[in-house]
């Protein structure tokens, strides 16, 4: 049975997990200066990005915010962008092993917590699509 976390209902055994997260986003807005709604709606965006696909015309901030996730970290999706976009942002802002450490602080998480998001991926096939990141490869402008 799921339960709701910061307005969204999650599976019961990423509740704590997607309420830890929300409570950070809200942590760091508040930080930041942000006004409440936003931060609350940050919070909202941080859990949802972690559910299954959310269809752009049910939340079009979830929607970008999963697309850019999974492109940027693991380059799922990443055929999207155009060509001369994906060049000037990787030439704007370098990877510098990017992936190398994103993989190994998933991998970390994975063995402290098995239950949790970053073990079912690690699990998968995600660390190896991740290391291998088409981003990676991409000559910079």
């Amino acid at each position: 049975m799921p339960v709701e976390v910061a307005g969204v209902r999650v599976p019961v055994g990423r509740a704590a997990e997607a309420a830890a997260d929300g409570h950070l986003a809200r942590v760091f807005t508040a930080g930041l200066g942000r006004p409440a709604e936003r931060r609350d709606r940050t919070a909202e965006l941080i859990v949802l990005h972690m559910r299954d696909d959310v269809a752009p015309e049910v939340d079009l901030e979830s929607r970008l915010l999963q697309v850019g996730t999974s492109a940027d970290v693991s380059g799922t999706g990443l055929e999207a962008f155009a060509p001369s976009f994906v060049d000037t942002l990787v030439g704007a802002y370098p990877r510098q092993g990017f992936a190398h450490s994103f993989v190994r602080l998933f991998k970390d998480q994975a063995e402290r917590k098995p239950g949790c998001a970053a073990a079912e991926l690690v699990a998968g096939e995600w660390a190896e699509r991740t290391s291998s990141h088409p981003l990676d490869k991409c000559r910079r402008v």
